[in-house]
């Protein structure tokens, strides 16, 4: 057991010691923590090297110093090819939604089309919503704007009676309504935003809604934070992933229990938990990245109905696609530095949540880190023929035998 993943985690030694034992003994020792932890030193001081410091005698918190420098300085690079030259929060949530769109549309989910939407807004018209913005009609508001824009912020204005209403309609939609499609990103009207803030408050820089398969961006940016921009559009870029992560549970029952079944489901979010492979418990987050770099063949024969819904790609790597000094960051999602607490991060947003929170080295963040850190334990192990044959025959027997 590699202790070195044990600091990182932040786990019990003795009980993470049990977990990777049970796991090793099943896939017949390969040794993947071990592998692992290997990879994550090599990793880790390459980028320290790049960073220009001494690997042997450079502090953590000098790491941690350099992170934020190199993040800044991506930040304005980021903020230049997207063409925002002003603090007008305005344009700075439009040329990030139009770039993110851009990134995702090989992100594909089961969402209701536009005309679905309008259908169900028009039947059930969000009345306090059109109070809020001050309209009088549904039908004013879906001829000058995006109607998927307007359902997402009814999600979350309106109350439970016009929800279960709208849960009622989408059960009776047809199946021309509901389509796999790509994620799209949009944005909300800077004069929604300040009438709905309240609403928006726990929102942060998007908006999701996923039975439509939309990421709206607020107009919240503040350019001049620095780090804000590569903050918000990765944080757009996850979600847009999340949206289609989502879906995947319900690409192999949809034909026999019905789009329109199924996407009321996603809209409660209501998951299907997979079953523990022998001791592990694997997230569809795991799953969909296996899929979508080819691994669990079986599963892929399941839910491919065509070949771009297996589409897989993290988030540093759509960032690297805009600017080539981004490859930093490439597959340093669940790099850290070992310290006697928490790690120093090396995931591009961990480091960009403390930049522009401005926090210090005594208060940086590593959520992002860790939790791919077990993702990518989980995902070495699931690759090993065992553990995958053992998933594979799960999902397989999912698709054909549970209805949700």
């Amino acid at each position: 057991m590699s202790k070195l993943l044990v600091s990182l985690l932040g786990v019990n030694q003795d009980k993470f010691g049990d977990y990777i034992e049970s796991l090793e003994s099943v896939a017949l020792r390969p040794g993947i923590d071990v592998r692992l932890a290997a990879d994550v030193v090599s990793s880790s001081r390459n980028r320290i090297t790049q960073l220009g410091l001494n690997v042997e005698t450079t502090s953590a918190r000098h790491v941690y110093d350099a992170l934020l420098a190199r993040l800044a300085e991506d930040d304005v690079k980021i903020t230049t090819k997207l063409g925002i030259y002003t603090s007008n929060v305005e344009q700075a949530a439009v040329k990030i939604a139009a770039q993110a769109d851009e990134l995702s549309g090989q992100d594909h989910c089961m969402a209701i089309m536009p005309s679905g939407i309008k259908r169900l807004l028009k039947a059930v018209p969000p009345k306090r919503t059109l109070r809020l913005l001050k309209y009088r009609s549904i039908d004013s508001v879906v001829k000058r704007y995006d109607a998927r824009v307007l359902y997402a912020l009814a999600c979350a204005v309106e109350n439970e009676s016009w929800r279960t209403q709208i849960v009622a309609k989408m059960r009776r939609l047809e199946a021309k309504h509901i389509q796999w499609q790509s994620v799209h990103v949009l944005t909300m009207p800077v004069e929604w935003y300040r009438k709905a803030v309240r609403q928006l408050a726990s929102s942060g820089v998007a908006l999701t809604n996923n039975e439509t398969g939309v990421v709206c961006v607020l107009p919240v940016v503040d350019v001049n934070q620095r780090g804000s921009t590569l903050l918000s559009l990765g944080l757009v870029l996850q979600a847009a992933t999340h949206i289609s992560t989502q879906s995947i549970p319900y690409r192999a029952r949809s034909l026999a229990d019905g789009f329109n079944n199924s996407v009321v489901r996603i809209s409660s979010g209501e998951v299907h938990v997979i079953d523990t492979v022998y001791s592990m418990q694997p997230t569809w987050r795991v799953v969909h990245e296996l899929i979508g770099d080819g691994h669990v063949a079986t599963a892929a024969d399941v839910f491919a109905y065509d070949s771009f819904d297996l589409y897989w790609e993290s988030t540093e790597s759509k960032l690297a696609a805009i600017d080539e000094t981004m490859d930093f960051w490439v597959g340093g999602h669940f790099v850290g530095v070992k310290t006697d607490q928490l790690p120093v991060s090396m995931h591009v947003l961990d480091v960009a949540l403390c930049l522009a929170a401005r926090l210090r080295y005594e208060d940086r963040l590593a959520d992002h880190c860790v939790a791919s850190l077990w993702n990518e334990l989980h995902i070495r192990y699931l690759k090993e023929d065992v553990l995958a044959r053992s998933l594979a025959q799960q999902l397989s027997e999912y698709s054909s035998a549970v209805v949700l």
